[in-house]
């Protein structure tokens, strides 16, 4: 009959929102439910933190990738499915270049970028950022009607999850 008792009031205790339950027989057991029960908490209480600050750190680097007033391209150099594909871009370069990022997003950097077509010459930059890990020069981009205007580029390598990218 105290089994019983026991299982009904486990049963009770579970419904009520109880994480555990500790009947007179188990007292000697009180102190490992305790620290079980303490270290769960502290593993949740980390998780949660990071998982806020990794929502914060998304939130700020989506407001300062949106907010500049400078176009924004983020290209993989390495990518073999096609020369340097644009990764990410923000709202600034998809206007300027009179593209959706949708239709910017995948696409090799030479859509927008004439001279990056060629893919020898995709290699002197690449070489030139591993000497000095940033670049600047003066080039041309295409926009999605053909016209033509002149830009200040500004590159660096980044390290994106432990992707060697080009920021530009």
């Amino acid at each position: 009959p105290s089994r019983s008792f026991s299982a009904q009031m486990f049963a009770a205790a579970r419904r009520a929102g109880a994480d555990d339950c500790l009947g007179k027989e188990a007292l000697s057991r009180q102190h490992l439910i305790v620290i079980r029960e303490w270290r769960e908490y502290a593993e949740h209480a980390t998780r949660t933190t990071a998982e806020n600050a990794r929502i914060e750190s998304e939130a700020l680097f989506r407001v300062l990738f949106e907010s500049s007033p400078e176009s924004i391209f983020l290209v993989d150099p390495h990518s073999t499915r096609s020369d340097w594909p644009i990764i990410a871009c923000n709202e600034v370069a998809c206007r300027e270049n009179g593209y959706t990022r949708e239709e910017l997003l995948g696409q090799p950097v030479g859509l927008v970028v004439p001279r990056a077509q060629n893919r020898d010459l995709l290699a002197k930059p690449l070489a030139r950022l591993r000497q000095k890990s940033a670049d600047r020069y003066e080039t041309y981009h295409r926009r999605k009607d053909g016209s033509h205007f002149t830009v200040a580029v500004s590159t660096s390598l980044v390290q994106v999850g432990g992707r060697e990218l080009v920021l530009g």
